[in-house]
């Protein structure tokens, strides 16, 4: 068994958008790629278990061939610059690929990603369920009024 880190040469997250974030996994040996994408270890379900996101939440999620690499996007459960925002650059949320214990190489053939898959989910509109501004600053602006006067938080709730 060998860490995802100790195989793959860059591991990363970032941006794509406001309201999605983008995992790579990137192998320079082929054989070190090909060892994870056989072992079948990398599944929408062990996703789901480390970021702890329902499956509808995954935007992306594929094996990428022509550059030896895994990828996947998830929904972000906030938008990016939001109200205590941990990550705004979504640059530090990889962390908890970099321990999945990969088995020794296997033997079975997988599905290999064609380039038309691949683009096909950059196409994808946008989530639906985004607030827009004015939601979103109208909820600040109340959540504020009833940290400055917890009378006024009573009498908006009767509204």
């Amino acid at each position: 068994m060998a860490a995802l880190r100790e195989l793959a040469d860059v591991i990363r997250s970032k941006n794509v958008g406001p309201f999605e974030l983008t995992f790579d996994v990137i192998f320079s040996s082929r054989e070190a790629y090909l060892r994870v994408k056989a072992s079948k270890v990398l599944t929408r379900e062990l996703i789901c278990r480390l970021y702890g996101v329902e499956p509808g939440a995954i935007v992306a999620f594929l094996f990428f061939d022509p550059a030896q690499a895994f990828k996947f996007t998830l929904e972000r459960g906030w938008a990016q610059g939001s109200v205590n925002e941990r990550d705004t650059f979504g640059a530090q949320q990889h962390a908890p690929l970099m321990a999945i214990d990969i088995p020794e190489a296997l033997t079975s053939g997988t599905h290999q990603a064609t380039s038309e898959e691949f683009m096909s989910w950059t196409r994808r509109s946008p989530p639906a369920r985004r607030p827009s501004r004015s939601r979103v600053r109208a909820s600040r602006n109340i959540r504020n009024r009833r940290r400055r006067n917890p009378a006024d938080s009573r009498s908006s709730r009767s509204l």
